[in-house]
């Protein structure tokens, strides 16, 4: 029976090992979970001590939002894109590589999913696991940053919160040895900027409303840097910069357009 008892324990601890340390390919990705926090993640971290919690690096967990201009900033433009990053920082030893983990959620504690996927960095990933997406790792990394452009919600959209986690990994392919974190951080929703300051760009969208083909145009031909078209909920549907956008398998209903040239924006809403 001692026998027996011993191989069920070797059993369960090679499968909890083998389960904790394939996370290095993304924890929802592979894990199939959240280690953020974030309310419905449930309360297993990179931080617990079977994971990654002993913190042989006593690391640290930092999050940042910043504007266009390099700004840091506590509340948001509705409609605006934004860099959020996050640094994982090693105040002993040297760790041979990072991982992480980031969730938004707005106030009612539902998903926010508004990354920017054609700013994602080397390795790492945009996996969705129930309503969240989740910006994480993909292997694991050298650098102790990771960035990503991100677009507030519309008007109204009120707080939102990051959540996030992380790891300086010692590169052993176990769990030992490493140091986990975890943080948050909230932003609360600005003033919508008047239609004067964006008077000198001057584009304009139609047919507004619109069913198939959204023309954007500027008398003064004004060079388009970027068009992000986003739905009320914040979920963006289009980055580029093509003044004709085919929004025929678009939702009805209100669509947020932010144009970008140079260092000026614009916004526009339009109806589907």
């Amino acid at each position: 029976m001692s026998n027996i008892h011993t191989i069920i324990v070797v059993f369960i601890s090679a499968l909890a090992f083998v389960t904790l340390s394939s996370n290095s390919g993304g924890r929802a990705a592979v894990g199939n979970s959240g280690a953020t926090l974030a309310p419905g993640d449930g309360e297993i971290t990179c931080a617990s001590s079977f994971c990654h919690g002993n913190n042989a690096f006593d690391s640290s967990l930092e999050l940042a939002v910043i504007d266009g201009s390099g700004n840091l900033v506590s509340n948001y433009t509705p409609g605006a894109t934004y860099t959020v990053r996050l640094t994982t920082t090693a105040g002993s030893g040297n760790p041979a590589g990072y991982g992480f983990q980031m969730v938004s959620m707005d106030a009612n504690n539902d998903a926010y999913n508004a990354w920017d996927l054609a700013s994602l960095p080397s390795n790492s990933q945009i996996t969705s696991l129930g309503t969240k997406d989740y910006f994480e790792h993909q292997g694991i990394r050298s650098s102790n940053e990771a960035e990503i452009q991100w677009t507030a919600p519309a008007e109204g959209g009120g707080s939102i919160t990051f959540y996030a986690a992380s790891i300086a990994a010692n590169g052993n392919g176990q769990v030992g040895g490493d140091g986990g974190n975890n943080n948050t951080l909230t932003i609360e929703e600005g003033p919508v900027s008047s239609t004067e300051d964006f008077a000198s760009l001057n584009f304009t969208a139609f047919p507004n409303p619109v069913t198939e083909q959204l023309i954007i145009s500027n008398i003064d031909n004004i060079s388009i840097d970027n068009i992000v078209v986003m739905n009320a909920q914040g979920q963006v549907l289009y980055t580029g910069n093509a003044s004709i956008l085919d929004v025929a398998v678009f939702a009805e209903g209100l669509n947020i357009i932010q144009i970008t040239s140079g260092s000026n924006m614009q916004v526009i809403k339009v109806v589907k």
